[in-house]
C-alpha cells in the first residue's frame, strides 16, 4: 500500500479506457477498482494518484493528445468538462483526458 503503488494504477488507468470508464462512475471505489488490477493502496494514495495522472497529460503534446481523441477542428475556451471523460480547454481546445482520481482522498 504505497503512492507508488497508486502511481503505477494512474498509468494503467491512463492507458486503459476500460478503466477510465469504471473510474468516471459517479461514487467509484477507487481502491476497489485498483485492487480489481492488481494494484493495492488506500484511500490516503489517491492524491498521488491523481498528480501523476496529471503529470502524464501534461506530458502529451498537442498533437499526442489531438491522436488520441481523433482530432478536431475547433477551438473551445476555458475549462469545460463533459461527461468525465474529456476536458476540452487549457491548450487551445485540444481534448485531454479527464482526471478520474480528482476530487477524491
Amino acid at each position: 500500500m504505497s503512492d507508488e503503488q497508486a502511481k503505477v494504477f494512474a498509468e494503467k488507468a491512463f492507458k486503459d479506457p476500460s478503466i477510465l470508464e469504471k473510474l468516471s462512475v459517479d461514487n467509484a471505489d477507487i481502491v476497489a477498482i485498483a485492487k480489481e488490477h492488481g494494484h493495492e493502496f488506500d484511500e490516503e494514495h489517491i492524491k498521488a494518484a491523481e498528480s501523476h495522472f496529471d503529470s502524464l497529460t501534461d506530458a502529451m503534446s498537442d498533437e499526442e493528445l489531438e491522436d488520441v481523441a481523433g482530432g478536431t477542428g475547433f477551438t473551445v475556451g476555458g475549462n469545460v468538462s463533459i461527461g468525465g471523460n474529456i476536458t476540452i480547454g487549457g491548450s487551445g481546445g485540444v481534448f485531454r483526458p479527464a482526471n478520474p482520481f480528482g476530487g477524491f482522498g
